[in-house]
């Protein structure tokens, strides 16, 4: 553990117990035991007892208030001589510029360079634009995929700590797509009538007679726009169903985030080249310039979006519970006793 807890940044918190054994829990790699009988049940009545992508039990949060604007300004800590910056502007962009630049090159060299018709618009004549549409997707499910897994490993073992709350501050739409649960969500049904307390689903969401399409449209927002321990594919103590099941989430997540994001980066690519290159055979004129637009391209994707999916890492809820319990927002939700845990364990 790190030697002063309570310095800035909170780094190497170590997971709590409950969250480094969740492939303990995993229902297709145990045997559940039938309520009040020796024998197993038969391996058609084994239910879910993890939701998907296996989130930890004091995860989903669902605040009463709405956040302020100050909320959506990442809170630290962003103080020097910590890494945080480094990290976040350096390493998760311009970095990440140079290794999605380098890798669109190659594919372009591939693409274009031998081809005997180029231009921007043709499907079948090895379209610019169209690949750079492609990129934007394809590049933002691999990239969210490993920056955010990389990200989310090195909260838990340093260098670096979550920022101090959580970003986006999202925690007033609901964890949770149904009050009665939902194993997409962090309750499962099975856990809600156990517990005969409905899934909170926030000021968004009226108590008596929400639409399911409501809450499932604000659950979908939470979902997209908010890191989690789910993307967290690296994690220990995961069974392998578990582990594909965050592979999944994190790789549909990157898929919709790369969809929010494809009308600002491919829009502006068309308003560029467009009025310049509409009619231009690049394969006899100008092979090159195809090659260094989608160099240029994914350079600039990598180094505008991989930030904000480092930043979702680091303002996860989960990440941030964790080094900082003592926060009033999980005062309600058990944060007294994450708080004296903690103390304990660090002897602060």
């Amino acid at each position: 553990g790190p030697n002063e807890p309570l310095a800035e940044p909170r780094r190497s918190i170590v997971k709590r117990p409950d969250e480094r054994n969740l492939g303990e829990r995993d229902p297709y790699s145990i045997k559940r035991i039938a309520e009040g009988t020796s024998e197993p049940i038969r391996s058609g009545a084994i239910v879910r007892a993890v939701p998907f992508a296996a989130p930890y039990a004091r995860s989903g949060v669902v605040l009463d208030q709405p956040p302020s604007l100050r909320d959506w300004i990442p809170a630290g800590p962003f103080r020097f001589p910590t890494y945080q910056w480094l990290y976040v502007f350096v390493g998760h962009s311009l970095i990440a510029a140079v290794i999605s630049g380098s890798i669109n090159f190659g594919v372009a060299v591939a693409r274009f360079r031998t081809a005997p018709t180029v231009d921007l618009w043709h499907l079948n004549r090895n379209t610019v634009l169209g690949g750079l549409g492609v990129t934007v997707l394809i590049q933002q499910v691999v990239t969210f995929l490993i920056t955010s897994s990389l990200a989310h490993g090195d909260i838990a073992k340093g260098p670096i700590g979550p920022l101090r709350r959580p970003w986006p501050p999202l925690l007033h739409l609901p964890s949770t797509p149904s009050p009665q649960g939902h194993w997409l969500g962090t309750k499962l049904k099975s856990q809600v009538e156990q517990d005969g307390i409905p899934c909170r689903m926030g000021p968004k969401i009226p108590e008596r007679g929400a639409s399911a399409f409501k809450s499932w449209m604000w659950w979908f927002v939470r979902a997209v726009l908010t890191g989690s321990e789910r993307n967290d594919v690296f994690g220990a103590g995961l069974s392998w169903r578990q582990r594909v099941e965050r592979v999944l989430w994190t790789a549909v997540q990157g898929f919709f985030l790369g969809c929010l994001s494809f009308p600002l980066f491919w829009g502006v690519s068309v308003a560029i080249m467009a009025p310049i290159y509409g009619n231009r055979d690049f394969a006899n004129n100008g092979t090159w310039i195809p090659i260094i637009a989608t160099l240029l391209f994914g350079a600039l994707l990598g180094m505008l979006t991989n930030p904000f999916f480092a930043l979702m890492a680091l303002g996860a809820e989960s990440n941030v519970r964790r080094c900082y319990p003592e926060l009033d927002m999980w005062k309600p939700f058990g944060g007294d006793h994450d708080t004296m845990e903690f103390r304990r364990t660090y002897n602060v």
